[in-house]
């Protein structure tokens, strides 16, 4: 029973760490995005900023002040400019 106790606890722990923070509180750190337009079209450029709500699929990405409200499926984000 004590076994299936922490079992449980340490899962919950392991599931905190999904989403946009990791299990201490911290943020996660994008510094350049890619970006797919409904017309194909891809914008990339460097993160001035970036958030997601926690009950949604959605995503915002703020490229040269612009903003970009897409799905999570239409961006990639990276913690530095890919080579």
């Amino acid at each position: 029973m004590k076994k299936l106790f922490i079992a449980g606890i340490l899962s919950a722990f392991l599931l905190a760490g999904c989403g946009n923070s990791d299990p201490l509180g911290g943020q996660y750190y994008f510094g350049w995005a890619q970006i797919k337009l409904p017309n194909g079209e891809i914008v990339e450029g460097e993160v001035d900023a970036w958030n997601h709500g926690n009950e949604n699929d959605r995503v915002r990405v703020t490229i040269d002040g612009i903003d970009y409200n897409t799905h999570f499926s239409n961006v990639c984000l990276f913690s530095e400019k890919p080579e």
